[in-house]
């Protein structure tokens, strides 16, 4: 019975620190789709980050800006992310600055462009202390 209490209790602690340190989200543009926002950065890093956008659905959409925002304490983040650029070696975009200061709801935001007509996109972040 111990062992079992014990296994039982670190698969919650396990899946509660994995929870913890989630450092993806997906933005959906339409049914067929969306952008990948991996790399985020998590509280207990404390440094500007480097996130990466990859288009999954398309390879006719261009990423034109990433952002984000907590509506709820009516702010951004405290720096400026940099453009999208493409990698072309690893077929995403690239965002330098990206800094989530604090915990709460977050949106990250992308504003692309595809078939010539931009538009933008978000998707709420919970970002746990």
């Amino acid at each position: 019975m111990k062992l079992i209490s014990i296994l039982f209790f670190g698969l919650i602690s396990i899946n509660a620190f994995a929870d913890h340190f989630k450092q993806e989200a997906i933005i959906k543009i339409n049914d067929k789709i969306a952008v990948q926002v991996s790399s985020l950065p998590s509280l207990q890093e404390k440094k500007v980050s480097t996130v990466r956008l990859k288009v999954l659905g398309s390879k006719k959409v261009k990423v034109l800006s990433f952002d984000a925002e907590m509506p709820d304490h009516d702010h951004g983040m405290i720096t400026k992310a940099t453009a999208p650029q493409w990698q072309k070696a690893t077929k995403e975009f690239e965002v330098k600055g990206v800094k989530l200061h604090m915990p709460g709801h977050w949106l990250l935001k992308v504003k692309i462009e595809m078939n010539g007509k931009s538009s933008e996109h978000q998707v709420a972040y919970q970002l746990k202390h």
